[in-house]
């Protein structure tokens, strides 16, 4: 096994993991067409996704930026205001704080949103898979 989420017992294949980190790849800089050294943030515990999310960003030249989803709206709003990502990914549990950031007058730019999956396994912080996982191409990254 590659990777083992102990709380919810799923376990990923190498495989698998390389499979969906490979996905992940392909999303960020084909269908969200995001550009190298360009920044995602991500809004989530840890878990699984996020894992994924970070090596797809570092197979693809973007910059993975994991939020402390124990600060306040106002303090993520200062991170994600000087930092400027294209992109936020976030979970379900923080999807509304994600799409308060996503609306604030207060950032430079207009920041893009997405949320795991709402089907989780039972006692899951995080979902099987992005909405842009779902859409990738077969094509490598």
């Amino acid at each position: 096994m590659a990777v083992i989420d102990s709380q919810v017992q799923r376990r990923i294949t190498f495989g698998e993991f390389d499979e969906r980190v490979r996905r992940a790849a392909n999303g960020l800089r084909g269908a969200l067409g995001l550009n190298q050294g360009e920044r995602v943030a991500i809004l989530a515990r840890n878990c699984i996704e996020v894992l994924e999310l970070i090596l797809a960003c570092a197979r693809c030249g973007l910059i993975a930026q994991p939020l402390n989803w124990r600060l306040s709206t106002p303090e993520l709003l200062r991170i994600v205001g000087d930092d400027e990502p294209r992109v936020m990914v976030a979970s379900p549990e923080y999807a509304a704080t994600a799409q308060a950031l996503a609306d604030s007058a207060a950032l430079p730019h207009k920041l893009h949103t997405l949320t795991f999956s709402a089907t989780a396994a039972p006692g899951n912080r995080c979902a099987r898979r992005t909405p842009a996982l779902a859409r990738m191409s077969a094509a490598g990254a």
